[in-house]
């Protein structure tokens, strides 16, 4: 996989829910890169803990 995405530019809450459920950070490390850009374009409309938790959840169920 080439993959350049650096992870410490990630939305700090999506990296913590990334960090948070190792099986969503497999799965979106997984993901294509343009599949990561629109999943990150997503949490922008994202404003509690939970939505951002649920939305990391979606990579793997």
């Amino acid at each position: 996989m080439d993959n350049n995405l650096d992870l410490y530019s990630l939305p700090s809450g999506f990296a913590n829910a990334l960090a948070a459920d190792p099986e969503a950070l497999k799965a979106f490390l997984e993901l294509g890169q343009e599949e990561q850009k629109s999943l990150i374009h997503q949490t922008k409309g994202v404003r509690t803990k939970a939505e951002m938790k649920a939305l990391a959840r979606t990579l793997h169920t």
